[in-house]
Formats: structure tokens, C-alpha cells, sequence
């Protein structure tokens, strides 16, 4: 009886404490296929949302606040799940793969700001913005 009642009084404990879940784990999926369009401008990158700091000579990007805030982890922009991610984005004159480490405030749904080297290889720096597509690789 007491072998039991101990089994049982481990087994509650244990499912009470957490230890054993029995709800599927979530899957936090980062716009895996979704193509995006909208426009591109170029910034000069320094430290960015991403805690770290990016030189004018990378192909790096920011993307638009309300598409970076939906992986933002306990508030700090620091831990994003899109920080070092990398885009395949295309522009008028081309195809670059950059690199998110930033946020991008003025930017509408499906806007990038790119450093200029990564807008050279998509557009003329000339017009300021061009039209582009992307996709998260």
C-alpha cells in the first residue's frame, strides 16, 4: 500500500511540476516561403536593433518595424529572431543576398533599408528608392 501511494504521490508531483508536458511544442516559423515587395532605401549601418555593429562595406539590411517586432524575444530587440538572417532581395538592376542587423522605422510593410553597397547591386543610389522583392533564404 505505502509503494503505492507513493507512486502515485511521485506521479502527480511530476506532472504538477511540470516535467512531463503534454501539449506539442510550439514551432516559431520565420515567414519560411513568403515573398514580400515594397520599396527599397539605403542607409549608412552602424550599431544596429541587433546589438552589433555593421560597417558601410557589408550587404546588410533593416526591415520594417512591424515585421521585426513579431520576433522580438521578452522585449529586447537585441534577441530577434531575424537578427543575421539573410534576404534574397531583387531591384530593378539585380539580385543581392543581404543580411538583417537592423530595424527600420520609417519603413512600410515589406520595405527594406539596405547599406549602399547592397542598394548599388539592386538599383542606381541616383533614384534613392526602387522598387523591389524579397524573400527571406
Amino acid at each position: 500500500m505505502a509503494r503505492l501511494f507513493l507512486t502515485v504521490f511521485i506521479s502527480i508531483f511530476v506532472v504538477l511540476s511540470g516535467f512531463i508536458d503534454a501539449r506539442p511544442p510550439v514551432q516559431h516559423q520565420l515567414s519560411d516561403v513568403k515573398n514580400y515587395s515594397g520599396n527599397a532605401t539605403y542607409y549608412d549601418p552602424s550599431i544596429g536593433a541587433c546589438g552589433f555593429l555593421s560597417n558601410g562595406d557589408e550587404l546588410v539590411c533593416a526591415i520594417a518595424d512591424s515585421l521585426y517586432d513579431t520576433q522580438t524575444i521578452d522585449g529586447n530587440p537585441n534577441n530577434n529572431k531575424f537578427c543575421r538572417k539573410q534576404i534574397s532581395v531583387t531591384g530593378p538592376k539585380g539580385t543581392a543576398i543581404v543580411t538583417v542587423v537592423d530595424r527600420c522605422g520609417s519603413c512600410k510593410d515589406g520595405d527594406l533599408d539596405l547599406s549602399r553597397p547592397a542598394f548599388n547591386k539592386i538599383g542606381d543610389s541616383i533614384n534613392g528608392r526602387v522598387p523591389v522583392t524579397w524573400n527571406f533564404i
